[in-house]
């Protein structure tokens, strides 16, 4: 009590302070830099004090980011792998290597994957690239083929958590991850993102633990042939009992006379804890739709290739908007976020009908996402107006009435003001201000076309209903959020997106 009064008389001090109580404030101040070498030897540098407390709790020592480059001195990193990871005692372990250069075949650094493979006690993995850089392929491929060839037990038994972030990589004929069912059998998350998987052979059969895995995320064009794409998603959705989310990106088209014979129409088992699912939308994918069961997803996202080759004369049967409305009744689930991309679930063109059935089942949907590239050629508009608009003329009933966010991504002809190009925005304002929404009088939303505001500004209404309205540019877009509050008294919020050209930013 007496030292504490006189700390406080004074002011404090370093010494003040007991090492458990610093232990805690380096900790809350590397959360966003968690295993940053040059973090901890800045706070390592200030003080002896400071440096004890750091070498005495092991917590600090169990993460390590790496750069790694091709130099002479890869060499010297298994010794300073070890000497770091020594001092965390038994704790689990979390590695994040980034390349930041190009690494050749002769650079491959054998001895870093030695030490890597040697150690037992990883929990998370991540393996990724710059945007400029580019690594070589058989090094992840020498990594996981080393790891499977350890004796008598897993070489990484608690491993829950893997990231293989490499946009630039192949995977070339004689490369799989098939290694990680002997590697990592507890893994519950997987996320691979690569550029290509020429060869898919190795998913024909589980390549991990589908039985363990709550995150499984696959973003790659894919070379499927033989009908491997069919035989792994049959795997996915019949294994994969404990998936909470599932994205599968292959970027694979097949659809009208393309399309594969299919098996009987036996159905999967019920992947009752399946939250998110964000698929690429194509014949294989409606087909295991069609006898899937998922009673808890929330979220669902369908994506199409570019091209908009499905809509050139090859519609797949059944459409989309039957296979989804099949599983919603089927499985009972409530969405309450749906997106598209070069697709649609009101029906392929040029029918453009809105299935009603469709309609009244997505009445929990709180976020509408609906994108299309501006490379796509599809009739009128395009996909995204085309929806709008026919969601604008549902007159039997208010389609999405629990909606809070419409997030619309549009071609750059909408931008232009001249003739055609404004054709997005009278649907769009229609499906916004429809009186059955925002109810009427002043609790209406008006929608303007201000002048364009730089970053950050805002419009305010005094509207009774109308909060704010803010339009900014980020990222190659206009976006506009508008802010009101509904007859309940709730404050919600509407998003509307779409892309922005500096030749074209006069509004």
């Amino acid at each position: 009590m007496q030292r504490q009064a006189s700390a406080t008389a004074r002011g404090l001090i370093i010494a003040d302070f007991s090492p458990e109580i610093l232990a805690i404030i380096f900790a809350l101040a590397l959360v966003d830099t968690p295993g940053d070498p040059a973090t901890l030897g800045r706070i390592a540098t200030v003080c002896t004090q400071w440096k004890n407390v750091l070498y005495s709790h092991p917590r600090f020592w169990t993460s390590l980011r790496l750069s790694l480059r091709a130099s002479r001195k890869v060499a010297a990193r298994p010794a300073y792998l070890d000497r770091w990871f020594e001092r965390s005692g038994n704790l689990p372990l979390s590695l994040d290597i980034t390349t930041n250069h190009s690494i050749s075949a002769r650079d491959n650094p054998r001895l870093f994957v030695d030490s890597v493979v040697n150690i037992s006690r990883w929990e998370t993995m991540i393996f990724r690239t710059q945007p400029s850089s580019n690594i070589h392929e058989s090094w992840i491929h020498s990594l996981l083929v080393q790891a499977s060839m350890v004796e008598d037990e897993p070489a990484w038994p608690n491993l829950r958590s893997l990231e293989i972030r490499t946009d630039r990589a192949r995977f070339r004929e004689y490369m799989s991850l098939a290694p990680l069912i002997l590697i990592a059998p507890a893994l519950e998350r997987l996320h691979v993102h690569l550029e290509r998987i020429m060869d898919p052979y190795f998913m024909r059969k589980p390549f991990v633990n589908m039985k363990q895995l709550r995150h499984l995320t696959i973003d790659a064009h894919i070379h499927w042939k033989d009908g491997l794409d069919l035989k792994f998603y049959l795997l996915v959705f019949s294994l994969g009992v404990h998936l909470e989310s599932l994205t599968i990106k292959d970027y694979h088209e097949c659809c009208g006379d393309d399309a594969p014979d299919f098996p009987s129409p036996t159905p999967f088992g019920i992947l009752s804890s399946l939250r998110h699912l964000e698929i690429w939308d194509n014949a294989q994918t409606r087909h295991c739709l069609q006898r899937s069961n998922f009673p808890a997803l929330s979220s669902l996202s369908l994506h199409a290739s570019d091209d908009c080759s499905i809509w050139e004369g090859n519609v797949v049967d059944p459409s989309l908007s039957a296979v989804v409305l099949g599983l919603i009744k089927r499985s009972g689930c409530r969405l309450k976020r749906v997106s598209t991309s070069n697709t649609t679930l009101f029906d392929e063109p040029p029918a453009w009908e809105m299935p009603m059935g469709l309609l009244h089942a997505l009445d929990t949907v709180e976020e509408l996402g609906l994108f299309y590239s501006m490379d796509t050629v599809t009739p009128a508009e395009g996909l995204a107006g085309e929806v709008i608009w026919a969601l604008s003329g549902v007159r039997e009933f208010l389609p999405f009435p629990a909606l809070k966010k419409v997030l619309c991504a549009t071609p750059r002809q909408t931008l232009s003001h001249s003739g055609t190009s404004k054709a997005l925005v009278p649907p769009f304002k229609a499906f916004v201000e429809d009186p059955r929404r925002w109810g009427t009088g002043t609790s209406r939303v008006c929608w303007n076309q201000p002048k364009l505001l730089s970053q950050g500004e805002s419009f305010h209404w005094s509207q009774q209903s109308l909060l704010s309205m803010r339009r900014m540019i980020q990222r190659q877009f206009y976006t506009t959020w508008i802010c009101y509050k509904d007859p309940g008294n709730l404050t919600r919020t509407l998003l509307f997106r779409s892309r922005y050209h500096p030749s074209r930013a006069s509004i």
